[in-house]
């Protein structure tokens, strides 16, 4: 409790091989984490220019937050931060919060475009016994840094002339902004959860609805075989560890802290004129993925060229998809569809227009993208 003691284990320091950052934005991104434990996969932006280092965290819901301290004094103004018969200017200094919803560079020090935190100001304190430059708090085992959940933030850094009883060996500096005087340290902290498990609805196709609820059934297994019931993901998992819902394009379930071992069953209903495949993290689209520590999600629709039955609204030609992306049309007996001439097939790229007609409607293709971390 003496001192500006920010515990940084598994860390990692900026500028790590020169004295000064250079100035510019940059982004941070978790790109791993310990074993048991699920990568942030927010992306966090961080500004350095002429007046600080400042730093995004985010919203209060996401898993980034930032640390603000007051950092180092310089060290040409140590000799009035030392607690001695001689000049205590520096020796008591007050550090307050402010905070703002977005940062334009280069505009740290106009204070109009910050606004006070309703928190309250740091009390901190210079120590001969400290580590060199550093302050500690004025009241043993108060805070030594802001704790900032959401948005952008800044340091006023002032004199505290009346803590202490050196009074007489302080000139009085009122409120004027010292922060220059100090180094300023920017934390920006990453939440890990025990493991994270998100499940991702994707239509794909020019012919796809992406306003349609497509239902699933989830089943949720404990590692010894037992059904888990209560709440997940926002869902409520019966006795028999089952949970029902629907999901449109690009609407997703997120379920955290599940133990290792758990698994997670995930039935997608099947859709006429769909077809289901499962992509795990960026790996190709498949039919069917079996992972039995977390997740499972079988295959659920038709294949593309399965028989229809005409009583049933048949139609005369068919269009399915070569892969999550591309429809290519099949001519119907007796029919001369309008097709624009495709470029050369490639491994990549595969082009063509729909039949122009009524009667021969596009099959149009669905992903469930899942990603387990």
């Amino acid at each position: 409790d003496k001192g500006d003691v920010i515990t940084l284990n598994g860390a990692g320091t900026f500028p790590n091989t020169r004295a000064v950052l250079p100035a510019g934005t940059y982004y941070l991104k978790e790109l791993s984490a310990p074993e048991g434990y699920a990568p942030s996969d927010q992306l966090t932006q961080v500004v350095v220019d002429n007046t600080s280092i400042y730093a995004d965290a985010g919203t209060a819901t996401d898993d980034v937050s930032v640390l603000r301290g007051v950092g180092k004094v310089v060290r040409s103004m140590l000799q009035f931060a030392v607690p001695d018969d001689i000049n205590a200017t520096l020796t008591d200094i007050k550090a307050a919060l402010y905070t703002a919803g977005s940062y334009t560079p280069g505009t740290g020090n106009d204070w109009a475009v910050w606004t006070p935190s309703s928190q309250a100001p740091l009390d901190l304190s210079y120590y001969s016994s400290n580590q060199i430059l550093e302050y500690g708090p004025t009241t043993p085992g108060d805070p030594v840094y802001f704790l900032i959940n959401a948005g952008w933030s800044r340091l006023k850094i002032t004199q505290n002339y009346a803590a202490g009883t050196d009074q007489d060996l302080k000139i009085n500096l009122g409120n004027q902004d010292i922060s220059n005087l100090f180094s300023r340290s920017t934390i920006v902290r990453y939440r890990n959860d025990l493991t994270r498990l998100t499940v991702t609805k994707r239509v794909a196709g020019y012919l796809g609805d992406k306003t349609k609820d497509f239902a699933f059934t989830l089943t949720l297994t404990a590692p010894d075989g037992t059904p888990l019931s209560g709440e997940y993901g926002g869902l409520e998992f019966d006795a028999e560890g089952k949970a029902q819902t629907t999901l449109r394009d690009k609407e997703r379930l997120v379920f955290e802290n599940l133990e290792p071992g758990t698994v997670l069953t995930v039935t997608e209903a099947e859709n006429e004129n769909y077809r289901t495949t499962v992509q795990l993290n960026d790996e190709t689209p498949e039919a069917t993925v079996i992972n039995p520590l977390f997740f499972i999600f079988p295959e659920t629709s038709h294949p593309p060229d399965a028989p229809r039955d005409r009583s049933r609204g048949a139609f005369g030609g068919t269009c399915h998809s070569l892969s999550h992306h591309d429809n290519v049309c099949k001519r119907a007996p007796g029919h001369v569809p309008h097709v624009r001439q495709p470029h050369r097939p490639t491994a990549a790229r595969r082009t063509a227009t729909p039949c122009r007609s009524a009667r021969t409607p596009a099959v149009a293709t669905d992903t469930a993208h899942r990603t387990a971390i």
